[in-house]
């Protein structure tokens, strides 16, 4: 199935190995007073072989964009950060959301929709 490909691509890009598997709360603890819902591609693997939650493409679509506003709030937003370490790491982190947020939005295109923006 098409979403199944999307993940399978996702997981195998360099940029998406943080988002995996759940946050390391010995690492972040303070992740889930942050980011109160977290979701990781782990979870959406689960639901995708469940085959009864992702009933629509949309259903897909919000948990992969959770993904993303989740790790862009705790690791981009925070203005609390204030050593020279975290703010490299939130560079880098907001680095990796926005390459991935692009992968995924450039793999649910498909090629009627390319055409239709060629005809425009």
């Amino acid at each position: 199935e098409r979403l199944n490909d999307v993940v399978e691509q996702l997981q195998k890009h360099p940029e998406s190995k943080t988002f995996l598997v759940p946050i390391d709360m010995k690492k972040y603890p303070d992740f889930k007073e942050v980011v109160p819902d977290p979701l990781e591609f782990e979870v959406v693997c689960q639901r995708l072989k469940s085959k009864e939650y992702y009933l629509t493409e949309a259903i897909f679509r919000a948990d992969m964009e959770r993904i993303f506003a989740n790790w862009q709030t705790y690791f981009v937003d925070r203005t609390e950060v204030t050593q020279r370490v975290e703010q490299l790491k939130r560079y880098e982190m907001s680095h990796q959301v926005e390459q991935l947020k692009k992968i995924f939005l450039d793999l649910l295109i498909d090629d009627s929709e390319i055409e239709q923006m060629d005809d425009m």
